[in-house]
């Protein structure tokens, strides 16, 4: 479940996310700024624990890569 910092959340701290169309009372391990996108990766004690979601899918080629080349012309 994915949602957006409503407050920058700190460390130690409670904050405020925003998942669906509820506020949460949310912690994270690590700063999340103010509407950055999360990811709900957990609920306990009325709170939900959250990190910074990353996009889905496959992983961007890298450019220095040369497997990532496509094949050169004979």
């Amino acid at each position: 479940m994915t949602g957006r910092a409503a407050t920058d959340l700190v460390p130690g701290k409670d904050g405020v996310a925003n998942v669906g169309a509820e506020d949460w009372t949310a912690q994270s391990d690590q700063f999340i700024a103010k509407g950055t996108l999360i990811r709900v990766t957990g609920y306990g004690d009325g709170k939900i624990q959250v990190t910074i979601s990353t996009p889905e899918g496959p992983e961007p080629s890298k450019s220095n890569d040369p497997s990532a080349a496509p094949p050169s012309s004979p």
